[in-house]
C-alpha cells in the first residue's frame, strides 16, 4: 500500500475495496475477478485540507457514496462516480464509528463522548441531531429493517439499544442499557 492501512470497506457489489491510510487518503483497489486491473490500485480519494482520517468508513447500500471520518471531527462525503469529495459535515470531536441505515437515508456517527450524530445522507447531506447515550461508544450497527441501533459502550461495559422507529414515542432515544 505504501502507507499504513487504518480500515477497509468493500462496495456492495464486491468490485472495489476502499482502504483508508495514515496519509490522509483512501486508496481505491479493483477487486473484481476478471477485470484487467484486478488487484491494482485504481484511484485515490483525498481528505479535505490533508486532515487525518480516523479510518472508519461506510458505503451507502446503493454503492454511490462513501463516508469517512476525519480526525478533526468531520464526516467527509465522497461521490464514488467521479471519486470526488463533495461535502464536509462537522460533528463531535472524537468520531469513532460510522454506520449507514439499510435504506441509505441516515448515517450514524458514534463518538468517544457517548453521542450519536445523525446525518442525512441525501443529495445535499446535513446534520440532523445528536442523540446522547452516555459512556463511550465503540462498535455499532443497525438492524436489517433499520428500526433499532445496537452500540457497545466500552466505558460503562454495556450495550445500548437506540430506537430508530419514527412512529415510536421513544424515537431516537436509548431504550435499554444491557450489561455485558
Amino acid at each position: 500500500l505504501g502507507a499504513t492501512p487504518r480500515s477497509i470497506v468493500v462496495d456492495p457489489f464486491g468490485y472495489r475495496a476502499y482502504v483508508s491510510t495514515d496519509e490522509a487518503e483512501i486508496q481505491v483497489w479493483d477487486i473484481r475477478l476478471g477485470s484487467p486491473t484486478y488487484q491494482q490500485q485504481v484511484s485515490v480519494l483525498y481528505s479535505a485540507d490533508g486532515i487525518s482520517l480516523t479510518g472508519e468508513m461506510a458505503i451507502t447500500p446503493a454503492g454511490d457514496r462513501l463516508l469517512a471520518l476525519g480526525g478533526s471531527g468531520e464526516t467527509f462525503f465522497y461521490n464514488l462516480g467521479p471519486n470526488t469529495l463533495t461535502d464536509r459535515i462537522p460533528i463531535n470531536v472524537d468520531p469513532r464509528s460510522v454506520v449507514i441505515d439499510p435504506q441509505g437515508q441516515r448515517a450514524y456517527v458514534a463518538d468517544g463522548n457517548g453521542d450519536l450524530s445523525v446525518l442525512s445522507v441525501g443529495a445535499a447531506p446535513f446534520f440532523v441531531q445528536d442523540i446522547e447515550t452516555g459512556g463511550s461508544l465503540r462498535g455499532f450497527d443497525t438492524t436489517p429493517a433499520g428500526l433499532f441501533l445496537y452500540a457497545s459502550d466500552g466505558e460503562l461495559d454495556n450495550m445500548k439499544i437506540v430506537d430508530l422507529d419514527e412512529t415510536s414515542g421513544t424515537f431516537r432515544s436509548v431504550i435499554e442499557d444491557t450489561p455485558q
